[in-house]
């Protein structure tokens, strides 16, 4: 899971742009189908700001906004931006007693404009985000019982007890019956999120046809979640099983057997994503021949690696008659990319040839790329 359209990243926008199409001969990270790029405000010598707040259902509260500080006339500008979310989940967990699909994410940004001569500007911003849920609340519907008995994993036969099919029907018309707002999980399911970073753009302009521009910046993610994807206290599939029902919360409908817990696995539990990044690039950038020549050359490097620990647990499947007893997997993961590139791209107006042909342009680009992928 990536931090693209997470919490925050649209706040206080100067402008997004979709790029079509492979990019890269013209500044960052390769990317073959297309980029989306979010451009945040920079400070102003202005000073102002803006404030909007936003109430609903399920106690909804949204607050955003942002103030800009001229502290140094047109040398030192400071803008402050941040939004907070919050709001009760409309999914009710009647085994767990909680809300799900609930909305709980706060996130801030600053940045700092510095202009120490007319020639060079600096540009930092320091971002950070927390989100975190009771997760999504999913719905049981039914399971396939052909294919669960074609597989011997229940059966219709009279003194099958536990392991009749007829659990796994009562627990999908248990859960028909509580209708698509209620639900009822094997496991506390959540997601939680942290991200920040800075980023840093000099800008210095050598000439009136030439700018040098560097550009470096590091950030960090968590991200850990657990989810019971049949959505019943059943486990059939469930990611992290690290907290579950009390010793006799719950039975087996059908079967009025009840439900023991014995494979809690919190030492399993670690963060899903756990990681750094950082990234360095150098500019050159130039216009020519009275304008008709504008170009761009740089270099750029990427390297994203573990920062702690990654993995998780789940059970992949556990029939209804054991619940309560299979064991999880046990996974520990990392993978480390390192990424290096040189690029050229110019445009060239054909008005330096003929003002008959002022207007006609032809912009070429290429890109060289390097990358190392490690993990296990």
């Amino acid at each position: 899971l990536s931090q693209q359209g997470g919490p925050g990243n649209f706040l206080d926008l100067q402008n997004m742009q979709v790029l079509a199409g492979p990019q890269g001969t013209l500044f960052g990270r390769n990317t073959t189908g297309g980029a989306v790029l979010l451009t945040p405000k920079k400070p102003t010598d202005e000073f102002g700001g803006w404030l909007q707040g936003t109430i609903g259902n399920y106690d909804a509260r949204v607050i955003e906004g942002a103030v800009n500080l001229p502290v140094v006339s047109d040398k030192l500008m400071v803008r402050v931006a941040g939004a907070y979310n919050d709001r009760d989940g409309y999914t009710r967990d009647v085994v767990w007693n909680k809300d799900r699909d609930d909305q709980h994410w706060y996130s801030g940004r600053i940045g700092i404009l510095f202009r120490p001569t007319e020639r060079i500007e600096n540009y930092t911003m320091v971002y950070g985000s927390r989100s975190s849920n009771n997760g999504a609340g999913l719905v049981h519907k039914q399971f396939n019982i052909d294919g669960l008995k074609a597989f011997g994993l229940c059966s219709d036969a009279p003194g099958a007890g536990a392991g009749s099919c007829d659990v796994y029907r009562a627990v999908s018309a248990q859960a028909n019956a509580r209708g698509p707002r209620q639900t009822g999980f094997s496991i506390d399911t959540f997601s939680e999120t942290e991200s920040w970073g800075v980023s840093n753009t000099t800008d210095f302009e050598l000439s009136d046809e030439l700018k040098l521009r560097n550009i470096a910046s590091y950030q960090r993610m968590k991200l850990s979640y657990r989810y019971d994807s049949d959505a019943t206290i059943l486990q059939q599939h469930d990611v992290d099983p690290a907290v579950l029902p009390a010793p006799g919360q719950v039975t087996l409908p059908g079967a009025g057997t009840p439900v023991t817990y014995l494979n809690a696995t919190l030492f399993k539990e670690v963060p899903r994503d756990n990681f750094e990044q950082i990234t360095e690039e150098l500019q050159l950038q130039g216009e020519l021949l009275d304008r008709r020549l504008s170009f761009t050359v740089g270099g750029f490097y990427f390297k994203q690696k573990p920062s702690g620990t990654q993995g998780g647990s789940s059970i992949v499947y556990c029939p209804a008659a054991f619940t309560g007893f299979c064991d999880s997997s046990l996974t520990r993961y990392g993978s480390t990319q390192e990424s290096k590139a040189l690029y050229p791209q110019a445009t060239l107006d054909f008005g330096v040839v003929s003002p008959a042909l002022e207007g006609l342009r032809l912009t070429g680009g290429y890109r060289q790329t390097w990358d190392k992928i490690t993990g296990f």
